[in-house]
């Protein structure tokens, strides 16, 4: 391991310990599908194959943690919509496109149906989010 390796995994430790416990969230890839933060699967990264091995893994990461942000916004409103219309029984899922459901809704037993299934492009997955 380098210099500039262990210069960006103190800065990642630092910002876990100090920065991250402030912030009052944590980072949407984990609240949307479980698993380490993206600040954890970094640092797992880069102590494994160095910084520039990690590159690659990571920008992908911070990419699926941008879409599970929106995910999760599109999700709030939808429900905030359905809360203010008095419609709470609505599919949380009719406002999301398919590619922002979790990757395994095997077994799941729910489905969009109707309405719902078409504006989310058939997919299943009702209530079997983890988010």
């Amino acid at each position: 391991m380098n210099s500039l390796d262990r210069l960006t995994l103190a800065a990642i430790r630092l910002y876990q310990r100090h920065i991250s416990p402030r912030k009052g969230f944590c980072c949407a890839h984990r609240a949307a599908w479980g698993g380490p933060s993206c600040s954890a699967f970094t640092h797992d990264r880069i102590t494994e194959v160095g910084l520039w091995g990690a590159l690659p893994e990571v920008r992908e990461r911070f990419s699926a943690c941008k879409k599970a942000a929106e995910a999760l916004r599109k999700r709030r409103e939808a429900r905030e919509k359905r809360r203010k219309e008095g419609n709470s029984s609505a599919c949380e899922f009719a406002a999301l496109p398919c590619e922002c459901l979790p990757h395994s809704l095997e077994g799941c037993g729910g489905g969009l149906g109707g309405a719902g299934a078409a504006a989310a492009g058939g997919c299943d997955g009702c209530a079997c989010t983890p988010f």
